[in-house]
């Protein structure tokens, strides 16, 4: 049976660098991956994960529901039942509103402009675009603070153990 996981997380902090979240709907079927991406969205960006669904039907009963807001969905495209692909379709004959990324370990030139012609704004590879991912919705003072703590491309890959972060902050040389 399909199962929508809502999320509940702290309010955003009122500061110049945390701006209004960004309301975030997660399509992945993968509880491990799910858990550390929202984890690291959550941190990293601007954004506050709303729900999740591990599958096709489960999403699209989400999104088109009543009262349901959403700015951003972050799709897969393999998922335990239906695709990511159908998603994509579906929200967009249904003219679900918010903008449509798909996040994917196959992220071949072929998926990439099938995903776009079926209404992703952007495709993101699991495993060396996912800080693209996390920058694509961060304003410019969020980003610049996130630079100086160490923030680089290449920082964070989706590993079937989770998200792995490689920070390096620039440090002042010892004395």
């Amino acid at each position: 049976s399909s199962s929508v996981s809502p999320r509940h997380t702290s309010v955003c902090r009122r500061s110049p660098l945390f701006m209004l979240p960004v309301k975030t709907f997660i399509v992945e079927d993968s509880p491990i991956i799910l858990d550390n991406l929202v984890a690291t969205l959550e941190e990293l960006a601007p954004v506050q994960v709303v729900g999740s669904a591990p599958d096709e039907d489960a999403a699209l009963n989400w999104l088109t529901a009543d009262g349901q807001e959403v700015d951003l969905v972050i799709i897969d495209v393999f998922l335990k039942a239906g695709s990511g692909l159908g998603v994509l379709k579906r929200a967009a004959q249904r003219s679900v509103p918010g903008k449509r990324v798909v996040l994917t370990n196959y992220a071949t030139q072929e998926m990439r402009r099938k995903c776009l012609e079926l209404g992703a704004d952007r495709v993101f590879d699991k495993s060396n675009e996912l800080d693209d991912l996390v920058l694509y919705r961060v304003p410019a003072e969020r980003l610049a603070l996130l630079r100086a703590i160490g923030f680089r491309p290449g920082t964070l890959s989706v590993t079937p153990a989770g998200v792995e972060i490689t920070i390096e902050p620039d440090l002042p040389a010892p004395a």
